[in-house]
């Protein structure tokens, strides 16, 4: 098998600049397609004391805040490289036990510059073996897929007497759902999109669609759970958000595979939030909102990383101004750019609708204040004229 990584080309100042400093850790990010390894974004890792702690922490994080088939695949070359590629896969690993991963994704590369020329070899079975690197321009014939998708899910959890009880029941609804998730039918243009070995430019290649944003319908599975008299009834409501890169040769059951891996991630990011937000809720005396009420859907931020997008999470009633906090403490990063999605949406739209219903009615009194006074000029003239009428 003939193991090839392809950079894309707009990377290569960042990524040649990258490879000439010789301290921190930079992971190269991408995706795989008929075995060969596309970069479309370097995250310099932010490395404070411990190198191989802070960098599994930061891995574990970078896998969950990426789109869904967007990767961790390489690293540019440190002095502690071998570990590090093992802390990758370890990390990407971990992800089997929410949604299938690529066996490939367990075979992270390293890039150096030997000779003022740029080399890599790859992990496989704990021994590095060469392979071959190139830049090419390849990213502007990639589709991005988004979508949204309402969900209301009944959860079946102790009431809020025990934290790590509750955390536990929690965590354990979200990941059954998750499991079902694969039930889910994602339609296109009127019919259901294809999940089968065909490559993801035939199907788009009719609507002259190659390199644009497609917007495919998800529904959802709805489950059921047995609730005991013991248990406290809530939901889970909101909508989700997904949005992911899909490579032309990609296959359709494998971009289906992404869509879904996607809100895997997100809905677990998610809950994570409403267990750290319980554990806020319980050091302030609080946390009885999460009996028997419905947990809205904390909603999702991205900003860009190279030619992608990260994503964090904030609570309904965090502005979304404090995404680009989360995002320099989880990430060291200080985007110039954020976008809100999902409730953040309808929440600006109901404002919106207040601020047109303010204005709204504005008019209607200087129409009605102007009407009366024109009235009232017309039955004064009226009565005057009547007054001078002989």
């Amino acid at each position: 098998m003939v193991r090839t990584v392809i950079i894309e080309e707009s990377l290569r100042d960042e990524f040649e600049t990258t490879l000439s400093n010789t301290s921190g850790c930079s992971v190269l990010i991408g995706s795989i397609v008929e075995d060969k390894r596309f970069i479309v974004a370097i995250f310099h890792v932010p490395v404070v004391d411990d190198v191989e702690s802070d960098f599994e922490c930061s891995i574990q994080q970078l896998i969950y805040a990426l789109p869904g088939g967007s990767y961790p695949l390489g690293l540019i070359v440190t002095e502690k490289v071998l570990s590090m590629l093992n802390i990758m896969r370890k990390e990407t690993q971990k992800l089997q036990r929410l949604v299938p991963v690529d066996p490939l994704l367990l075979e992270p590369f390293i890039a150096f510059k030997t000779s003022n020329k740029i080399d890599s070899k790859i992990l496989i079975d704990g021994v590095l073996k060469p392979i071959t690197t190139k830049f090419q321009l390849f990213f502007s014939s990639w589709n991005q897929v988004c979508s949204y998708v309402n969900i209301k899910q009944a959860l079946s959890i102790p009431k809020f007497e025990n934290l790590k009880q509750w955390k536990s029941s929690f965590r354990s609804e979200v990941t059954s759902y998750v499991k079902c998730l694969d039930t889910c039918k994602i339609y296109y243009s009127g019919g259901k999109f294809k999940s089968d070995k065909s490559c993801f430019e035939d199907q788009g290649k009719s609507k002259n669609t190659i390199g644009k944003v497609l917007h495919p319908k998800l529904i959802f599975p709805l489950t059921d759970s047995n609730f005991s008299s013991e248990t406290s009834i809530s939901s889970l409501v909101g909508s989700i958000y997904t949005h992911i890169y899909v490579h032309p040769k990609q296959t359709t059951e494998l971009t289906r595979a992404m869509i879904l891996e996607d809100v895997a991630k997100s809905l677990f990011c998610r809950a994570e939030s409403f267990c750290e937000f319980a554990e806020q809720e319980i050091e302030a005396g609080g946390a009885a909102g999460f009996n028997n009420s419905p947990l809205r859907l904390p909603y999702r931020v991205t900003f860009p990383l190279g030619l992608i997008e990260l994503s964090v999470y904030l609570l309904q009633d965090e502005r979304i101004s404090q995404a680009a906090q989360v995002a320099s403490e989880l990430f060291d990063i200080r985007p110039t750019k954020i976008q809100a999605h999902e409730e953040c949406k309808e929440l600006s739209a109901a404002a919106t609708l207040d601020e047109e219903e303010k204005e709204t009615q504005s008019l209607k009194n200087i129409l009605l204040g102007t009407l009366g006074g024109v009235l009232a000029v017309l039955v004064s003239f009226l009565f005057v004229s009547n007054a001078y009428d002989p």
